[in-house]
């Protein structure tokens, strides 16, 4: 079984790299690096959200593939203009599978 590691290549670019440009956040003792970085939209309430797709080291690599996650952060101060005080970035409301993508 081959897994997902910091080394690992998506879209050409090495997990390491992309975690030190779009982040990364622990949930239950699980690794998840951000593919981009988050960006404000409206959820399923049409309340305001943060969210970014993710990989989870770890995962079986799969015919060239791993899952990804579509991951939700809760608005938490909404008259900050530093993004990086708008939400808890380590503790995400919701993370949910969302599609597959290559491993290089």
């Amino acid at each position: 079984m081959t897994t997902l590691v910091m080394i690992s290549k998506i879209n050409g670019e090495e997990l390491n790299s992309l975690a030190k440009s779009a982040g990364t956040f622990e949930q239950d003792g699980q690794t998840y690096v951000l593919l981009q970085q988050a960006y404000a939209d409206n959820n399923k309430h049409q309340e305001a959200a943060f969210f970014a797709t993710a990989v989870k080291i770890g995962d079986e690599i799969v015919d060239g593939l791993v899952p990804t996650y579509m991951v939700e952060w809760e608005i938490i101060d909404h008259d900050t203009e530093d993004d990086g005080n708008a939400c808890d970035w380590d503790n995400p409301i919701s993370i949910t599978a969302y599609s597959d993508v290559d491993v290089d």
